[in-house]
């Protein structure tokens, strides 16, 4: 009787594990086709598809599991620039990450007048903007009067918000919910699957031509 029930649990494993690689093997092609698609139609103004994969080493007590995080795409700067393109840090903190408001036309006005007006006098802006604050926050929180917001309000320049508008307003349609769609399938993948495809604590990118798959180093 033992003997007959170990050999059908290990007849059931053996399934388990076919249709588990089955499943691996299909979410890689179906990773392939799909990626392949969206940069034949849209890597013009997408560099790569990127998220990071990894176990924390320490989660303030809760058990430490592995997880994959939101994806991000990287457009294409929309000026030769020397910072962040060449140092492979792409995140979903990246100065060219995409976000749908960067193609919203009533969007980027409102950013260009905001950099528009610190560029003319950082230092008025800034005493403005500590002034709004204060008159908001409770005082243990509101900045000293002297205080002076020493970094920009925002991370593109008015030269490259203009371009950007240009860029949103000659935009392919499709490219929004086609970019949400890639990024919603990656977010909605089994994360065993995704382990098993590129490992633990790394960084994938996805580009045009290849997958690089780099170790990431995290706390």
């Amino acid at each position: 009787m033992q003997s007959e029930l170990l050999l059908e649990y290990n007849e059931l494993t053996t399934t388990i594990n076919a249709l588990r690689e089955q499943a691996k093997e299909k979410a890689k092609l179906i990773l392939k086709q799909g990626m392949a698609s969206y940069f034949e139609k849209h890597g013009s103004l997408v560099r790569c598809i990127t998220w990071r994969q990894y176990t924390p080493y320490f989660n303030d007590g809760e058990s430490c599991e592995f997880s994959v995080h939101e994806p991000v795409a990287i457009m294409w700067p929309v000026v030769e620039t020397e910072d962040e393109e060449d140092d492979g840090e792409y995140s979903e903190d990246s100065k060219y990450a995409y976000y749908a408001p960067d193609f919203d036309v009533k969007a980027l006005a409102e950013r260009i007048q905001v950099m528009t007006d610190y560029e003319a006098d950082p230092v008025a802006w800034s005493k403005a903007k500590v002034a709004e604050r204060n008159t908001t926050m409770l005082s243990s929180y509101r900045y000293p009067d002297n205080y002076y917001i020493t970094y920009p309000p925002d991370q593109c320049s008015v030269e490259e918000l203009k371009l950007m508008v240009i860029r949103a307003s000659q935009l392919d349609p499709n490219f929004k919910p086609d970019t949400d769609a890639v990024l919603a399938f990656i977010t909605g993948m089994d994360e065993e699957v995704l382990e098993e495809l590129f490992g633990d604590h790394v960084q994938v990118i996805i580009t045009a031509d290849d997958t690089i798959v780099e170790d990431y180093h995290h706390e």
